[in-house]
């Protein structure tokens, strides 16, 4: 299942069938502004969003209101999460402070402050009993959650730019990765202050999203240049794949100048980076566009925010 709110506050959710590689989907109009944000819930049986009219709603899979809770500063959401056994909700703002609500209830337990400014990210534990969060002062912090309090366990510093994801390996529950405006994808361990592992040169620019693969061994990294990237952990490479509408390809990307150095040292060179070729004019125009509707989403935004 896949739910995706476009610029146009309109929610698309996607049921996809990987036996025969087919999907159906449904549209749910709630109101222009109603959906900013969307979550599916651990059970799959409900979807979260923001308004900007300033409510959390909780969705049946039919897209009907079974909930909605009035929430302060609604319109300066930069993050939610749900934790993995579905008992709390993380919700973090452009001014640094995450909520942490009853799942089920749809109420606010505590709220804290994690960052002095903007939190871009934020990813509970396997375990569900951790917090990580990732701001625009460029560090990820790791939160343990109490009843009513948060307390900080530990700071990452690695990146030269904002966070814009983190994500926990499911197998691994002290492994983490994160990724940045720096292009950057790094590995990180819970028990130790630097990072295992960083992945450089795969994205020109800014990192969007990424995700561990099922069995652990893999992350992958979807960016604004419209790269979907695998990073292998084990070794020193790099797959690109470039979504293009006309063309696609991959390349492994490599260090040549340090193929038998340690896990903990391992860098993927920039040297290698997959360009797009010179023919992509066709798609500067729709590129454009792009563009022109996240500065609009933007402005909106900034618009919305108090000085």
């Amino acid at each position: 299942m896949i739910a995706v709110v476009g610029i146009d506050s309109l929610l698309h959710v996607f049921n996809l069938s990987l036996s025969d590689f087919t999907y159906n989907g449904d549209i749910f109009n709630m109101g222009f502004m109603e959906q900013w944000y969307v979550r599916i819930s651990p059970c799959r049986t409900r979807y979260l969003t923001v308004s900007f009219s300033g409510f959390l709603s909780r969705l049946s899979l039919k897209g009907a209101a079974d909930n909605n809770l009035s929430f302060p500063g609604a319109r300066q959401v930069s993050s939610l999460s749900y934790s993995p056994d579905n008992k709390m909700i993380a919700v973090a703002n452009n001014e640094g402070i995450v909520t942490i609500l009853n799942a089920p209830k749809l109420e606010i337990r505590f709220f804290f402050e994690a960052h002095a400014i903007k939190v871009r990210a934020t990813c509970f534990s396997p375990s569900s009993d951790s917090l990580l969060t990732g701001s625009d002062d460029k560090i990820v912090k790791l939160y343990t959650i109490r009843i009513d309090k948060a307390q900080l366990v530990k700071s990452f510093c690695g990146h030269r730019s904002c966070i814009t994801a983190v994500k926990y390996n499911s197998r691994d529950p002290q492994m983490f990765a994160s990724s940045s405006n720096d292009g950057s994808v790094i590995l990180w361990s819970t028990t130790q202050d630097s990072a295992l592992h960083v992945f450089q040169g795969a994205h020109e620019g800014v990192v969007k999203s990424l995700s561990f693969s099922i069995d652990g061994t893999h992350i992958a990294s979807v960016g604004e240049d419209r790269a979907i990237c695998l990073h292998r952990l084990g070794n020193q490479k790099s797959v690109a794949e470039l979504a293009e509408s006309s063309w696609s390809t991959s390349q492994e990307l490599q260090n040549e100048c340090s193929q038998q150095k340690d896990y903990n040292a391992t860098i993927v060179s920039g040297n290698s980076i997959l360009r797009a070729p010179e023919n992509r004019k066709n798609g500067e125009e729709e590129d454009e566009i792009l563009v022109r509707a996240r500065r609009d989403l933007e402005g909106i935004s900034d618009e919305a925010s108090p000085e």
